[in-house]
């Protein structure tokens, strides 16, 4: 929090712009953890101008037209590719991150919180309304069980995922890595999408046939919430295989840190140590809900 400027920004590596909608669930899990309202009330102003910022990008964002590709959503940086187009990822992440500070905000009988709650809902009916476009327009993909699925990009502009070169040519570190990284499966992962919704399955078997192998992400395979899904569909054995690949493509056998990427790339990465004890710890216990 003693990184945002007089604006309310955080920045971090190379510009990528997730930064304050990580800091504030950050504050929201210690708050669920510890149930320390006096801690709470000592970092409110820092948290208001954090969330302040990222509700000037969803304004910035909207566009005459409700019903264009994007409207509504945060654009911005979301790894080593200087794009800066609007993502599911990041604006699923923005809206778990305001819905979560309304909770605090109740929580302290805060007056702020009926607006920041007001934010939130509008994010999440924008981002509803861009997949609704994205599911009618998206090339159909077909899954090896003989079933098909709209194969939608993590970037709201795009008809097509990237990997499929349909209408752009970058990618980052390999052709599957954006998407394998950055997902639609954040969706899910945030909670704005639950399982009854209708596009739950579709995203995920989209991800589990296109975006991963043996349920592991093309590229920082530790940094990424997909073992939570094996888990919490019971899949035991899909959790272990993921784990175990992971663990054994990307550990350096003379230091036993992990690297950033199979293709050796950050080396001893503090994020790659940190998210495997996270995981190894989802072994024995997952949390639920606030």
């Amino acid at each position: 929090m003693n990184m945002q400027n007089d604006e309310g920004y955080i920045g971090c590596y190379y510009h990528v712009a997730t930064g304050n909608a990580y800091v504030l669930m950050m504050a929201i899990e210690h708050y669920r953890y510890t149930r320390d309202k006096e801690w709470l009330h000592t970092i409110r102003d820092r948290l208001i101008p954090i969330a302040d910022n990222l509700i000037r990008r969803i304004e910035v964002s909207k566009t005459a037209d409700p019903n264009s590709r994007g409207c509504g959503l945060i654009s911005g940086r979301i790894g080593d590719v200087a794009d800066s187009l609007s993502t599911y990822m990041f604006s699923a992440a923005a809206w778990s991150a305001l819905d979560g500070l309304s909770e605090l905000l109740s929580v302290l009988d805060d007056p702020e919180y009926a607006r920041i709650d007001t934010v939130a809902q509008e994010l999440r009916s924008n981002i509803l309304r861009s997949l609704d476009i994205a599911f009618a327009e998206a090339p159909l993909l077909p899954l090896s069980d003989g079933s098909w699925v709209p194969a939608m990009s993590t970037y709201a502009e795009h008809k097509a995922p990237v990997c499929l070169h349909a209408e752009s040519e970058f990618t980052r570190g390999s052709h599957m890595s954006i998407e394998s990284s950055a997902g639609m499966a954040y969706l899910l992962h945030y909670g704005l999408i639950p399982k009854e919704h209708p596009y739950y399955e579709m995203i995920l078997d989209l991800h589990n046939e296109l975006y991963t192998a043996y349920g592991c992400a093309f590229q920082q395979a530790f940094s990424f919430p997909y073992d939570r899904f094996h888990l919490r569909q019971g899949n035991v054995s899909a959790f272990l295989h993921e784990y175990y690949s992971t663990m054994a493509a990307t550990s350096d056998r003379e230091t036993y840190y992990f690297l950033e990427g199979y293709d050796r790339n950050g080396e001893a990465k503090l994020n790659e140590q940190a998210m495997w004890c996270m995981q190894t710890r989802r072994m024995l216990f997952m949390e639920e809900g606030s």
